[in-house]
């Protein structure tokens, strides 16, 4: 599992939100994927939303979750083993 970058980790540790959005290639579909964590109330919210671009004016999303945890490193394991995003920022 890939951990999240100092900077990232402390702005998390502030309340801010931290995430990313990219795209990829899936069978000649174009596939955007969001991730983000922010801490709320003591605890560590994932969020990843995925969906292809041939879907966005439908809303129809592949993947739509969000999940607390108790560590900025659970949320972060969540997050890249639904995703192919690397958070550690290298």
């Amino acid at each position: 599992m890939t951990g999240v970058d100092t900077l990232a980790r402390a702005l998390i540790e502030r309340g801010k939100q931290v995430g990313l959005t990219t795209k990829f290639s899936i069978d000649s579909d174009v596939v955007w994927v969001s991730v983000a964590i922010q801490k709320v109330a003591g605890e560590y919210v994932a969020h990843i939303h995925e969906i292809k671009e041939s879907q966005m004016a439908a809303e129809k999303f592949e993947v739509d979750e969000t999940r607390a945890f108790d560590s900025v490193d659970g949320a972060a394991a969540f997050l890249c083993a639904k995703s192919s995003i690397d958070l550690s920022g290298s």
